[in-house]
């Protein structure tokens, strides 16, 4: 392989300065980093010139007034002292788990492709090299910079990462331009300084956010008696206190660096359309959009896989196969790499609400927006077509050691296993869509949806007349299924449209099909979609109510039509048991959410969401023994899923040992709630199945 990059790459005309925005927010970045640190160290010296003045006077009070009342108070005045000093020292020197799980580092005399062709990208980027490259297992790279173990502000080197699944999403020419792309963030001084002010925002930001080091010290001292539990709560009003002040500073940092991001973004996106072309930058973000789809479904199998003793030997090829399959169900072609052709045509973000929240300034912008910038670029480059797997030494070897690291990180627990093939998984993957796949002859029209209420006009023949005008190709058209989704995200739009309306969400202004709103327009918007909505529903509901009397009239000429009525009763009845069941499992795994996802909270802080656990749980528990021996839902629960149910059905609806979280059992909830939820889904698309099936017969006899 002489030529590893695209064509073109050698003559990359000379990249342009980044712009004069670009460098008034750089200075405001640091202006705001600076006053931040400033305000930082008063704050911390006062604490210190407190806490050494607690120590001090207590040992000054013991010394000159040696009685039991005051050596008691000097004991009291030391240790609230030595507790502001702890804090201090867990909230400033905090660990920080920084390195990616299941790297492996790459080195040149076993891939020496891959490290000629970093070295010319570097090259036509203006770009440092990276000190060290490694492989990671997702759909992603990233160049940055390596700092202490302790997290200290000064960075030490520059590393890349590169994700296999990222290699296994794209030709070699797409790899170019993601890579090229993150080479951009680096290619001038002035973008350097921005990546340090990014590194910068990022230590704040866990400093304030993700270090609960501190609290979680003072929590466990004020459990171990009453008089520390009073320090301790004077200790977490002063860090509170000092928290507080430092992230109402942060919001002026991270409001500043916001747009000091996307502007990065952009410049990163213009050094790589500049190497690549617009085409392969289009294509590059439609297959990482899909490839991280593809992999993350695959990552989600492997504990389920592990627990049936199954188990993949290369994930990659997994990978590769669940595109193809994808690729196949959507009707795309395949390059010269095997990788699926995205076209403009294919319906991607399907139920994609309109309403856009630009005003934000999200650091990373979505790919519909970087697509807009690629078009107006308008740069014209050939793309290599060629597979990125060229650029390693033996990739089989590479995607087998990295699986065996997933394993190790997803599946840890070593049990006997048998090989799965690729071809095995896309086998039972398919069966399974078989079995929840409605007949094709209705055009997605009850795909994702329930069946609407039956009136009792539903239950009358149709007229001569109507018979006359009435048919499948009429009934189910294929621009219905279009109509029905620009219904459901009409509902979606108006659900966020009363929130901005409410004040629920607090914003100045949105987005709505590409044009930008005030928030105090969101009342009349809200109005005219209402109104469509209405129209809408009611047109489906007309719709559906046509279909039946269609399909009901055939029944009574063939004298099923007390099965008929019965089979779609039967699912209305369980969709109104799901929705039930989806209410209290989505209450449920909002209180364990909060109980465990909230960094340092206290038991007392925690009461109110066991109490709601509790309750929701009893609930659950009467909701689900009504359920799971329902003959209708009996065939869908295995015997691991009712082996779980009955533990859950047998343990009491408590949670809390004292100050003490029955993690085992809320587990059980979780696991139980979750499954039963997904369980009962796809056993009313059976049902749902077996009605069309019935209605399909009919109309072949």
């Amino acid at each position: 392989m002489s030529n590893l990059h695209p064509p073109g790459i050698g003559q990359v005309p000379e990249l342009l300065p980044p712009s004069s925005f670009f460098r008034r927010q750089v200075a405001k970045v640091s202006g705001s980093i600076l006053i931040f640190l400033v305000a930082c160290i008063f704050l911390l010296c006062s604490a210190t010139v407190l806490a050494t003045a607690c120590i001090a006077g207590g040992i000054i009070l013991a010394l000159n007034m040696p009685r039991v009342l005051t050596i008691i108070t000097a004991l009291a005045l030391m240790l609230l002292g030595i507790m502001v000093l702890v804090f201090l020292v867990r909230f400033l020197f905090s660990r920080r788990q920084q390195e990616t799980p299941c790297r492996t580092l790459l080195e040149p005399s076993e891939h020496p492709r891959l490290f000629d062709f970093i070295t010319q990208l570097a090259a036509a980027t203006k770009t440092r090299l990276p000190e060290r490259i490694f492989a990671i297992p997702g759909v992603r790279a990233n160049i940055f910079y390596h700092t202490g173990a302790r997290g200290g502000l000064r960075p030490f080197r520059r590393d890349l990462e590169i994700g296999l699944g990222l290699v296994n999403s794209l030709n070699l020419g797409e790899l170019t331009m993601v890579l090229a792309h993150e080479f951009g963030h680096f290619s001038r001084r002035s973008m350097q300084l921005g990546n340090y002010l990014q590194t910068l925002q990022e230590k704040i930001y866990h400093r304030l956010y993700e270090n609960g080091h501190w609290r979680t010290t003072l929590v466990k001292w004020a459990g171990r008696h009453v008089i520390l539990s009073l320090f301790a709560r004077m200790v977490m009003w002063i860090g509170n206190g000092i928290q507080h002040v430092l992230q109402l500073l942060y919001d002026d940092i991270n409001r500043e660096y916001l747009r000091l991001g996307r502007e990065m973004e952009r410049y990163a996106d213009s050094v790589a359309l500049r190497i690549t072309g617009t085409n392969t930058a289009i294509s590059a973000m439609r297959r990482v959009e899909m490839g991280s789809i593809c992999f993350e479904h695959c990552l989600h199998k492997l504990p389920a896989l592990a627990a049936q003793q199954r188990r993949f030997r290369n994930l990659y090829r997994v990978h590769s196969a669940l595109l193809h399959h994808y690729a196949a169900q959507n009707n795309m072609l395949l390059d010269a790499a095997q990788l699926p052709l995205i076209t403009d045509d294919y319906p991607q973000d399907a139920l994609r609400s309109r309403i856009q929240f630009r005003q934000q300034e999200a650091l990373q912008p979505d790919r519909e927006e970087r697509e807009r910038w690629y078009r107006q670029a308008a740069i014209d480059r050939e793309t290599d077509t060629t597979s990125s797997w060229g650029l390693f030494n033996n990739p089989e070897q590479l995607q087998e050691s990295m699986t065996q690291l997933v394993y190790n990180r997803e599946v840890p627990e070593q049990a006997p296993y048998q090989w799965y093939t690729p071809q095995a998984f896309i086998t039972d993957l398919e069966q399974r869509q078989r079995q929840y796949e409605l007949p094709a002859v209705f055009n997605n029209y009850y795909d994702d949806r329930p069946f609407s209420a039956l009136t009792p006009g539903c239950l009358q023949p149709l007229t001569p007349a109507e018979q006359a005008t009435v048919n499948p190709d009429t009934l189910y058209a294929t621009a219905h299924a279009g109509q029905i989704h620009q219904l459901f995200r009409n509902r979606q739009d108006v659900e966020t449209l009363e929130a901005i309306a409410g004040g629920e969400i607090q914003v100045q202004a949105f987005e709505f099909n590409g044009k930008t709103l005030s928030a105090s327009e969101a009342a009349g918007l809200l109005a005219i979609l209402t109104d469509e909505t209405n129209r809408l529903t009611t047109w489906l509901q007309a719709q559906d109510c046509l279909a039946f009397r269609y399909h009901y009239t055939q029944a009574v000429a063939q004298h099923t039509a007390q099965t008929l009525v019965q089979q779609y009763q039967r699912v209305l009845q369980h969709q109104d048991k799901a929705q039930q069941l989806e209410a209290q499992c989505t209450m449920i795994l909002h209180c364990i959410s909060a109980l465990f996802g909230a960094a340092g909270i206290t038991v007392e802080e925690a009461l109110p969401w066991f109490e709601m656990l509790e309750e929701e749980s009893r609930i659950f528990r009467n909701l689900l023994q009504e359920l799971w021996q329902h003959p209708d839902l009996t065939p869908a629960i295995d015997a691991e899923l009712e082996q779980r149910i009955r533990q859950y059905l047998q343990q009491p609806d408590n949670y809390l040992d004292g100050h003490t979280p029955k993690v085992a059992e809320i587990q059980v909830l979780h696991d139980v709630s979750a499954a039963m939820l997904e369980v009962y889904n796809g056993r009313i698309t059976v049902m749902k199945k077996g009605y069309l099936e019935m209605v399909v017969g009919m109309e072949g006899r």
